[in-house]
Order: C-alpha cells, then structure tokens, then sequence
C-alpha cells in the first residue's frame, strides 16, 4: 500500500493558518462536530478551527489544557477533486483523536482512539490511501470531462419553460458550475445540477 497524505494529532503548531476556507466548508465542519457531540456527549464543537497551507496532512487535532483546537488543510479541503467523504472522513478522524485525549489522555493511533474511529464513523487508519485517493481524482475528473462535453460552451439544451437555448458561458467547477444560456427571449443563469435533473 502507497502511503499519500497523513492524518494526525499534533502537539506544535504546523505553518501558517489561513481563515479563508469556504463559508460552506466551515459551516460543514462545525455542524459535523455537533452531530459528534450528539453522539458522544462531549463539546467537540465548542473546540475552535482553523486552516492550514500544508498539503501532506489532511488534518490535525492539537491538544492542551484549555488550547486545543482542530485543523484542516485548506488547500485539500478547497480541492473540488477531492471527494466530499474524504473531508467528512478528516473531520471525523480528528474528532476521535479529541474524543481519545478527553477520554483516555491518549494522542495517539492506538486502540482506544480505533475504539473513538469506529464510534464516530471515522475510518480507523493513520494514512489514507493513495490508490484509493488516486481513483477517486480519477472518477471525479472523467466527471468533469463528461459535463465539460455535455455543458461546454455552444451546447444546445431544451429547458422545460424556456424552450431551445445555446450555452454561450460556463462558470464555476463540478456540479457548482453556473452556465448562461441564451433562449429567444434572453439569457438565463442555471445551475448544472438543475440543468441535469430537468433539461434535456
């Protein structure tokens, strides 16, 4: 097994710490360590946050007498190639090595913090899988060059409302893409989720 990027619990700050992580992915994280506190009884949510620049480590939980705090790559979780549960996956693999430290005094890979993985739904291994995350880049980018092909400027696309119209600008990644189609009595903004579920 090829080892890629590491998750782990950290005693040191590591580089330096960026704020500016989507509104979406901060709101995810924080909701994420409240539906944990709701199964574990603890206040992994009332522990602050933040970012980090590195890429070799997907997160990090920092212990401490009144200082701990959890941390996430920024550049990975701004990653639109990088699979949605494998950043769930990260913010609940720090949440049980929180839940190991407070429960346990452990900060570490060890059993207990297994027992806290399986408890909290976190995959329970130390290193994520390159294979594993090679073929879910790989899955995502033929994604991406399918709705480049079938959403590329100058398609032409039948909407339920507005009839024919020729898609003259894409913005945007995945299904966040926005495209501006022009029908005969204008253009219109549309997402690409909407255009998959409704247009032809």
């Amino acid at each position: 097994m090829n080892i890629l990027v590491n998750w782990s619990c950290h005693r040191e700050v590591a580089g330096p710490i960026s704020m500016e992580v989507s509104i979406m992915w901060q709101s995810r994280i924080r909701n994420e360590l409240k539906r944990l506190d709701l199964i574990t009884g603890l206040q992994g949510a009332n522990v602050p946050f933040s970012f980090f620049n590195r890429k070799n480590a997907f997160g990090m939980f920092v212990p401490g007498l009144g200082k701990m705090e959890f941390r996430f790559s920024k550049p990975l979780f701004e990653d639109p190639l990088l699979p949605d549960e494998t950043k769930v996956n990260t913010i609940r693999h720090e949440y049980a090595h929180y839940m190991d430290y407070v429960q346990f005094g452990h900060c570490s890979h060890g059993p207990t913090w297994k027992r806290c993985c399986h408890t909290v739904g976190a995959t329970p291994c130390k290193y994520y899988d390159e294979t594993a995350l090679k073929e879910a880049y790989s899955k995502r980018l033929n994604a991406n060059r399918q709705m480049d092909l079938q959403f590329g400027t100058g398609t032409q696309i039948t909407h339920p409302s507005f009839g024919v119209g020729k898609i003259v600008e894409v913005v945007g990644k995945d299904l966040q893409r926005i495209v501006r189609v022009k029908f005969a009595d204008g253009i219109c903004a549309l997402s690409v989720k909407w255009l998959l579920e409704n247009c032809k």
